[in-house]
């Protein structure tokens, strides 16, 4: 039975792409170069409920938008490498974990910076996390964000609403 729950969240290839369901939210998520397209899970076909893609990646302002990445899967592990960095999912009971991994601390001054775009829902503050609201009236946490280096020291780290349909992560890797 435990393999079989463990399962319920394993990505899996079929012709319209990479997917993972998530039961315990209702959600499937399908992976792309460029980012994440998140659906309602029994919907079928329907139209996204929201999509997250990294429009940019640097230092101050403005910043690098990447090229898509390859995307690959293993077990519950969605990775996209792009040049320079990794941004990985981890679908669970918990949720859709998102992170990025650097091989090495970028070069440059100040705050390392993800700018994300949504699309197909708003975004709103509720205490430090960020609540997506879909049209449907769907309402999707993105939170508990922190960062730390590899040494594995907590880096302070900070996201804000740029402007409409943009999140944007920041931390300060300094002395990572």
């Amino acid at each position: 039975e435990r393999q079989l729950a463990q399962r319920e969240y394993r990505a899996s290839s079929s012709h319209a792409g990479l997917q993972a369901p998530n039961r315990a939210h209702g959600l499937r998520t399908w992976f792309e170069p460029t980012g994440i397209r998140v659906h309602d899970r029994t919907a079928g076909g329907q139209a996204a409920l929201m999509g997250l893609s990294v429009q940019g990646v640097g230092r101050g302002s403005p910043l690098s938008p990447p090229a898509p990445g390859q995307v690959s899967s293993e077990g519950a592990r969605v990775e996209i490498r792009r040049e320079g960095f990794v941004e990985w999912y981890e679908n669970s009971p918990a949720g859709l974990e998102q992170g990025f991994t650097w091989p090495e601390r970028p070069g440059g001054e100040g705050p390392l910076a993800v700018e994300l775009a949504l699309s197909g829902a708003s975004a709103s503050f509720r205490g430090a996390d960020l609540v997506f609201k879909t049209p449907g009236g769907r309402r999707l946490r993105y939170g508990a964000l922190s960062a730390r280096d590899a040494a594995g020291r907590l880096l302070p780290a900070r996201m804000e609403l740029t402007r409409e349909g943009r999140v944007r992560l920041e931390v300060e890797d300094a002395g990572a």
